[in-house]
């Protein structure tokens, strides 16, 4: 036997439904915590790390404990899904199957890929095979905020030689490298006045359409052929009519 055949189809899908019906919108991810948690439990992994991401947030990592002699490996996926968006047939939180199509809220983003690692893991222990390193499954929080979640866990000191983390890009494509992220504000200092005078004042807002323009014009130099389009940039958030000490944290 192999390890494929310690893996149902049927457990897979059973297991992405199950997460489908736990509420887990961002910052709202308890139901599916704890049912990860009780899920580690369950299933017998060898140490499950329950961790305070933020004051009353919680993630949870289980892991299968190697002999220490091999290489370690992470399954990394998040628990937290996109907002529900309107006109939904049914209840978004209550699984559906048509066909070979599964469908809930948060299934593409990813809970059908959550139940994929969680499941191969559960495979791997079935056969009973003793792994030469850690296999960490990390059911994480904060993938629309940074990866705050995985942040957290590798500064509490949860981390692999190799990772693997199934996100949605496309059923035919494996990829080795990910472009990175930089987050950066810019201020622009207007001068108010009454609109009575207001050809005495200095508009940020419009200053700031330039600023914009003027990143718009750039050319980025540094490119890699294997992520082609990249580096990119995007405005996301303006805002403005605030004094100087507004707080952009």
């Amino acid at each position: 036997m192999n390890v494929l055949d310690y893996l149902k189809k049927e457990e897979i899908v059973e297991l992405a439904s199950d997460l489908i019906r736990q509420p887990s919108l961002t910052n709202k991810e308890g139901p599916a915590v704890d049912f990860m948690i009780d899920w580690y439990n369950d299933n017998g992994f060898d140490e499950v790390h329950v961790q305070e991401v933020q004051p009353g947030r919680r993630q949870v990592i289980g892991i299968m404990k190697g002999d220490g002699t091999g290489k370690s490996m992470m399954f990394n996926g998040h628990l937290d899904i996109d907002p529900i968006t309107a006109d939904w047939e049914w209840d978004p939180y209550e699984p559906k199957v048509e066909g070979n199509r599964l469908w809930g809220a948060g299934v593409h983003n990813m809970k059908s890929g959550d139940a994929a690692f969680l499941m191969a893991a559960l495979a791997i222990k079935r056969t009973g095979v003793k792994l030469r390193g850690d296999l960490v499954c990390a059911t994480v929080v904060g993938e629309l905020q940074g990866g705050v979640g995985t942040v957290h866990m590798l500064k509490e000191g949860i981390w692999t030689d190799y990772a693997i983390v199934p996100e949605p890009y496309s059923v035919d494509n494996i990829l080795t490298k990910c472009v990175g992220v930089h987050d950066f504000a810019i201020n622009v200092i207007g001068q108010s006045h009454h609109i009575s005078r207001m050809e005495e004042a200095v508009d940020a807002i419009k200053k700031m359409r330039i600023v914009l323009d003027r990143i718009d014009e750039m050319k980025f130099e540094a490119r890699d052929p294997d992520l082609p389009g990249a580096p990119r940039w995007v405005a996301g958030s303006i805002i403005g009519g605030r004094n100087r000490d507004y707080d952009l944290a």
